[in-house]
């Protein structure tokens, strides 16, 4: 592993006190600009190198100041992450306040002073500089804000607008990239981030006025590239999900390890059988704790036996044998052979139950 993974232990103390809600929490710091609050699937604060997103690897967070004026006061959640069980409320340490990256106020001596780090550490020609820091080649120049995955582009007619703190994006993201960097154009996001990390001595990146310079999907926001930087003040424990549905996107993006958390996300993924079994299927293996649920469910029954177990499910025999479509797919499909329980309710159906008997009663007498 060539990263490690920096985790800040849950607190002695944690505020899980429920008595003490979010709102309460967030009411208190709300006027301090040094504060920030991250959402996390699990009671831990840190960098997981395996991350899956296209954004440099980090600490994501939200300036509490800003997110309060535009999403707490009017009673709403922030858009991202807020389905997550464990709210931490960190601080910046007022010794590394000059080692964050605020975008709004960088200028072009700070992109100068940067542009010179990167040449000596990467060699870096004009030809290359001039490239990476917003030259798209093989286009026709035409203006595009945006690529497929959010980053922004700027063409050679546009390098007069562009400003520096979207070139030191620009010209960072390409040079964390693997192998051919005319061709690619998403980063390492663990490579990116050593390099705002290593080679430009930034601990973070805060984008306060909502800029989108680190996604435009979420445009106010800050990263962390160290737990070096702040210091946990305060912790909230409080799942934010109310419906199956938020149930299974919280499972299948983030692995709980967390069991409190996970069983309570179970507990209101199983009031619908069809998230149950998206979620086994997303998870393409058997899903025992969810069985109870998906057997009540002929569709989904049937669904579980072929496309998870591949055969047989005797607890959801029941649901299935009352319905004349799913009892001659499960004979057919899954069974590959009769399924006494659910002939009465074929024989309802004259196409199925012909099927049926020339498919499976008359091929297995045949045999």
């Amino acid at each position: 592993m060539n990263f490690i993974e920096y985790l800040i232990e849950k607190r002695k103390n944690p505020l899980l006190n429920p008595k003490i809600n979010k709102q309460q929490l967030i009411e208190k710091y709300k006027n301090d600009e040094d504060v920030y609050i991250s959402y996390r699937s699990i009671d831990k604060i840190g960098i997981n190198p395996n991350s899956k997103w296209k954004t440099p690897n980090g600490i994501y967070t939200y300036p509490l100041k800003q997110a309060y004026e535009l999403y707490f006061s009017k009673g709403k959640d922030v858009p991202f992450a807020s389905e997550q069980p464990y709210l931490y409320f960190i601080k910046v340490k007022p010794e590394y306040k000059d080692n964050l990256l605020y975008v709004d106020s960088y200028s072009k001596n700070d992109y100068n002073k940067d542009l010179t780090k990167l040449k000596d550490k990467f060699n870096l020609s004009k030809e290359e500089i001039k490239r990476y820091q917003g030259i798209h080649p093989g286009n026709d120049y035409e203006t595009m804000d945006y690529d497929d995955d959010g980053f922004p582009i700027y063409l050679e007619k546009e390098m007069s607008n562009l400003s520096p703190i979207n070139k030191l994006m620009n010209i960072t993201r390409w040079l964390s990239q693997p192998g051919d960097k005319h061709i690619e154009k998403v980063g390492n996001p663990n490579k990116w981030t050593l390099i705002f990390l290593k080679v430009l001595n930034y601990y973070g990146i805060v984008d306060k006025k909502g800029m989108g310079i680190i996604h435009k999907n979420e445009p106010m926001q800050a990263v962390f590239f160290t737990t070096k930087a702040f210091t946990v003040i305060d912790t909230k424990y409080d799942i934010n999900v109310k419906t199956p549905t938020d149930a299974y996107i919280a499972l299948v993006n983030d692995d709980f390890k967390d069991e409190k958390v996970k069983k309570q996300l179970y507990s209101i993924l199983f009031k619908d059988a069809y998230t149950t079994y998206m979620y086994a299927k997303d998870q393409e293996k058997k899903f025992p704790e969810g069985e109870k649920i998906i057997a009540k469910n002929a569709k989904y029954s049937y669904l579980y036996a072929l496309n998870i177990l591949n055969g047989p499910f005797k607890q959801g025999e029941a649901a299935i044998s009352k319905h004349p479509e799913y009892s001659y797919r499960y004979a057919y499909y899954v069974l590959n052979s009769r399924f006494p329980e659910g002939e009465p309710a074929i024989k309802q159906d004259p196409k199925l139950w012909h099927d049926y008997t020339f498919f499976i009663l008359d091929r297995d007498d045949n045999y």
